[in-house]
């Protein structure tokens, strides 16, 4: 929080300077042993301090799933950072490799396990699907770049590490703008066109969720900070947010507080 304001609100640069740390301190563990080649040699480190920056890292929300990574669509299993609610409000860095191999087998197993035997998919169903979804007439030619771009901009400034109700509000305005100029877009377009234009649409559609869910989580929590409701309120928000998709194609949210361990 303290790198995203002095950076991107104040103009300023931060420094990293490691240039006093010794042999023994770079390898005081894993995770600096495996850096120490990139930052001390690389980036020259030991002997200039280093420009740093905020960066994503992992989206703590994501797809509800049960042990065995099924999801509510029969067929869809999920696993990894796609998913959500393993780690609760924040991740300790390292542990992504270690779910991915206990999740990534379950989701594998299971979808093997449901697929063995099934003869009721083919992929002109799938094409049908999505010619029904997408619109026939429109813009023959996608040239999202400017969009992708206002997307990322607008989601790292008002979305990301420090959000509050009047950014999150216009974000949702911003992304609102993007996925209709993006819905208008012809299935007649080019192949790569379109699947470009299908990764828009379901971003906008994720990012959307993201700004809602921060907006209605009133208080700071892990990887969540809003600087309107800066303390963390567990009487009120000790649980998950989570969002369906009725099926009028609206959004229900509704919460689920921590059950107590047993």
């Amino acid at each position: 929080m303290a790198l995203f304001t002095e950076i991107y609100r104040n103009g300023k640069h931060v420094w990293l300077d490691l240039r006093r740390l010794s042999e023994e301190q770079w390898c005081i563990d894993p995770f600096s042993t495996s850096v120490r080649h990139l930052l001390g040699d690389r980036y020259g480190a030991r002997q200039r301090p280093v420009r740093v920056a905020p960066a994503a890292h992992h989206t703590m929300g994501g797809v509800k799933i049960t042990d065995n990574c099924e999801t509510s669509i029969p067929g869809l299993f999920a696993a990894g950072e796609v998913t959500g609610g393993l780690h609760g409000a924040n991740r300790v860095s390292g542990n992504a490799l270690s779910e991915t191999l206990v999740f990534g087998a379950r989701a594998g197993n299971s979808a093997a396990d449901w697929a063995r035997g099934r003869t009721d998919g083919s992929s002109q169903a799938c094409l049908q699907q999505l010619s029904e979804r997408w619109p026939s007439k429109g813009s023959a030619k996608f040239t999202g770049a400017d969009l992708q771009e206002g997307l990322r901009k607008i989601m790292w400034q008002d979305g990301g590490i420090v959000r509050n109700q009047e950014g999150l509000l216009r974000a949702l305005g911003t992304v609102s703008e993007i996925h209709d100029q993006v819905v208008r877009l012809s299935s007649e377009c080019e192949s790569q066109d379109l699947t470009n234009a299908l990764e828009l649409r379901s971003a906008t559609r994720v990012a959307t969720f993201i700004l809602n869910g921060a907006l209605q989580r009133r208080e700071s929590r892990g990887a969540h900070f809003r600087e309107d409701f800066p303390e963390q309120d567990d009487e009120r928000w000790r649980g998950h947010l989570q969002v369906h998709v009725d099926a009028c194609g609206e959004d229900v949210w509704y919460f689920e507080p921590e059950q107590p361990a047993v």
